[in-house]
């Protein structure tokens, strides 16, 4: 059987490759959208898609969290039994949630039109409730793949969908409207989950039933609080971050504005599915509660919590970093002019990613000790960041509303951080930010002078080149990972065999390097 450390590296590995291909896709057929579409139609199209957020955090982000928490330590047990009995309950509370949810939004849908200012709703409707019902289907399905440790198959299909989108979006580029664009994803989202369902049956006939094996009672009703806290918490946290932002910027605004930040919000979306964080994500959860389930030492805890850090903050600080010194070259050559008023939002946006890193690992240590009442209580926030939002959209716009959504998740995640202290003794390496801190302040040093003194694609391209071979210089120089976690860094990577012959190329360029340097 793998070890811990295969199943994460093959699975990372199939999910990044598959990220490479999809994202690239996904890039160009992005790019023809939004320079298609008007601003304002742009703008309906984000609000109505993301409209399937609260259904997501009410639905299918709640039963994530059990499935991704739970499902992994029966697969280990072989108890198909168990398995069957909680997907079977998930499959029951999506759909009929969804049902009752897409029922209060079609008697209540034109109260839905006036407050968020939706012109037409009505034109839109029909295509609204098939995108949100099986795009609900289609998340329910991803989650199940994460939760069976099927990433493989879900990076193979991933590409996949991709590829259909990207054509339909290129072959009918001249009748892309809000309607159709819903309708490809209500298609596309159906035939993900078909496929799916295959997948899922022949891996539980795999497992084999325990004999003779009493049911564990104390573990239906721990999944059952875990899932009430969830559904509290998610619906706090999609109050406090990017959900609720459309939502106020729709309701005191207008459609051109909704474009703006529906925009930043697409760059944060492809920033962070450019980076292999959410892959990374959904391979760790399952394999770290698998490990620690029953070891959950505070010193071992901690390290881990300071590794995982260390390795993915870089990660996170780039994209900010990036767009914070050419983000207007960036938008005025790749998306035109017309939403270079998207500048500053987007970097505020792109900040946030920076508190994400800091404290990227809180939440699977809060789940693996199954502390949901801290994040529970953490949405106290929900209220500064509500209110914060609504005075500064009216102060300043929209970019108010993205700093305040920066500010309630740095608050949030500070207080569950203190609160969790309690449970758990967990402290930062102060080295860590320190040589971060120094990445940012030196990049700015170096780069915003030239990007000052230069205009043109040439020099905004030669620019971003030499930011990301510094950036990486620097990272890789400058590194706060102590010999013990390089080690474990290392024999991550070594542990599969594709890619450690990579390794010792990159190794050998490296040293290659030194010696004609020296």
């Amino acid at each position: 059987m793998a070890n811990n450390k295969q199943i994460l590296l093959e699975n990372t590995m199939w999910l990044y490759m598959a990220k490479l291909v999809v994202q690239v896709l996904g890039l160009l057929a992005s790019i023809l959208v939004l320079r298609k579409l008007e601003v304002n139609v742009y703008g309906t199209y984000v609000l109505l898609f993301g409209m399937f957020a609260l259904f997501q955090l009410l639905v299918t982000s709640p039963l994530k969290h059990v499935l991704l928490r739970f499902i992994p330590g029966l697969k280990e047990k072989s108890d198909r039994r168990e398995i069957k009995r909680l997907l079977k309950a998930a499959l029951t509370i999506a759909l009929s949630m969804v049902a009752l949810m897409l029922l209060g939004t079609y008697v209540f849908r034109q109260q839905l039109a006036d407050f968020f200012n939706i012109e037409q709703f009505d034109k839109y409707f029909t295509f609204f409730i098939l995108f949100v019902f099986f795009y609900a289907m289609r998340h329910l399905a991803e989650i199940l793949l994460m939760a069976l440790l099927l990433h493989k198959k879900m990076a193979i299909l991933n590409v996949l969908i991709t590829l259909f989108r990207s054509t339909a979006y290129i072959v009918f580029l001249n009748r892309l409207d809000v309607n159709f664009l819903l309708a490809i994803e209500a298609l596309l989202s159906l035939m993900y989950a078909i496929i799916v369902v295959s997948f899922i049956t022949k891996s539980l006939t795999d497992l084999k039933m325990p004999l003779g094996e009493p049911l564990d009672t104390g573990l239906r009703h721990r999944i059952k609080r875990f899932w009430l806290y969830s559904i509290l918490t998610e619906f706090g946290a999609g109050i406090i971050g990017r959900t609720s932002d459309t939502y106020i910027v729709a309701a005191i605004s207008n459609p051109y504005s909704v474009g703006i930040y529906g925009f930043s919000i697409k760059i944060y979306e492809i920033c962070y599915k450019l980076l292999p964080i959410r892959e990374f994500e959904s391979v760790v959860k399952p394999v770290f509660f698998k490990k620690f389930d029953q070891n959950t030492s505070d010193i071992e805890l901690n390290r881990v919590y300071n590794y995982s850090v260390k390795v993915l903050l870089p990660l996170f600080i780039f994209p900010f970093l990036y767009f914070l010194l050419f983000g207007n070259d960036f938008i005025i050559n790749i998306f035109g002019d017309k939403y270079a008023d998207a500048y500053w939002v987007t970097t505020l946006v792109l900040l946030g990613l920076l508190t994400n890193g800091v404290f990227y690992p809180l939440i699977m240590l809060i789940q693996l000790k199954e502390r949901l009442e801290i994040v529970l209580l953490s949405r106290i926030v929900v209220v500064l960041s509500l209110f914060l939002g609504i005075y500064l959209m009216k102060a300043i716009g929209i970019v108010g509303v993205a700093m305040a959504t920066v500010i309630g998740e740095l608050v949030k995640n500070l207080i569950m951080f203190w609160m969790f202290r309690r449970h758990c003794t967990i402290s930062y390496e102060w080295r860590t930010f320190r040589n971060y801190g120094l990445l940012i302040l030196s990049s700015v040093a170096l780069f915003y002078p030239l990007e000052w003194a230069t205009s043109g694609v040439f020099f905004w391209v030669t620019e971003s080149i030499l930011l990301v071979m510094y950036y990486g210089w620097f990272v890789y120089r400058f590194h706060p990972l102590n010999i013990k976690e390089i080690e474990l860094f290392i024999k991550t990577f070594r542990s599969n065999k594709k890619v450690a012959r990579i390794w010792d190329k990159v190794q050998l360029l490296i040293n290659g390097t030194r010696i004609r340097s020296g």
